[in-house]
């Protein structure tokens, strides 16, 4: 932990992504592609393994990766999805080997040649990451809180991240530190500090995009 102030000295080269979720995960990846440096700040110690930890509820039923989904996967973690099957991923074809039931009757089945993945959220996280240490460009950052988002003397602009440190019984936190970057993906969910912190001074006026799925 020591050494992640040193290796951002860089500011400009470097991005930070809040939270080591699914989407966080697949966000350090693409922003691997335009930095130099990559640091994923999580809050849990993560696990080597597809291990249940405490930031990812839900994570032991099963979960289907779609078809966009799958192509994605392939085109930024190439061979992943042979790596998911082989850990014990399930491969089925989307319309001979699920039974539909609409409006009272069960649709037919039958062979469509499109397959997708199913497998628990703690396989799919635990191989990503293992691909991801893999990479020199990202670093995780483990057992942090993000706190609050740094900015200019002007707060017009985010300029890092402020954080604290965890124990290891997730109690006792040490005082705040600073990480810069040129890029803050915040991927927390509800716990984020990011609404709060943006909305306050020259922020709360700047205006706001929006993008839904569906």
């Amino acid at each position: 932990m020591n050494s992640i102030a040193e290796a951002t000295t860089d500011h400009t080269r470097t991005a930070i992504v809040l939270g080591a979720s699914i989407a966080g995960l697949w966000t350090a990846r693409v922003l691997a592609n335009h930095f130099d440096q990559v640091l994923v700040l999580e809050r849990d110690r993560l696990p080597e393994g597809a291990v249940a930890r405490p930031g990812a509820p839900q994570a032991q039923q099963y979960h289907i990766l779609l078809r966009r989904g799958l192509q994605l996967l392939h085109d930024l973690f190439p061979g992943l999805a042979e790596e998911l099957i082989a850990a014990g991923a399930v491969s089925f074809d989307m319309t001979q080997d699920v039974k539909l039931r609409s409006q009272g009757r069960w649709l037919p089945q039958f062979v469509s040649g499109q397959h997708l993945i199913s497998c628990s959220r703690l396989l799919l996280e635990a191989t990503m990451r293992r691909r991801l240490r893999q990479d020199g460009r990202i670093r995780f950052v483990e057992g942090v809180e993000v706190v609050g988002l740094t900015t200019n003397d002007a707060r017009t602009r985010v300029t890092g991240v402020e954080f604290q440190r965890r124990s290891a019984g997730g109690a006792g936190q040490e005082a705040a530190e600073q990480l810069g970057a040129a890029l803050i993906v915040d991927a927390l969910g509800r716990r984020s500090p990011t609404p709060s912190a943006m909305s306050h001074g020259a922020f709360a006026h700047r205006p706001t995009s929006r993008l839904t799925g569906g």
